[in-house]
């Protein structure tokens, strides 16, 4: 079952080029978020590198606030 809103991983990912997939590419997402604070449940988390950090080392924050996807 889906939240109002949300939409499943695979369409929004549908027309991008990816190297590698793993787990249910049907989950729910109800929001996006690039910056870990602002995670909240059901989200997508993109690890973008940045100037001053690289998100990719708030993966696990971004799992503990909720994410479903990252």
């Amino acid at each position: 079952m889906s939240c109002a809103g949300a939409l499943p991983l695979d369409r929004l990912l549908d027309g991008l080029e990816l190297r590698a997939t793993r787990g249910e590419l049907a989950t729910p997402i109800s929001g996006v978020s690039y910056d870990s604070r602002a995670v909240a449940p059901g989200h997508l988390f993109v690890a973008l590198p940045g100037a001053r950090f690289d998100g990719h080392r708030f993966l696990e924050q971004a799992c503990r606030q909720g994410a479903v996807a990252l």
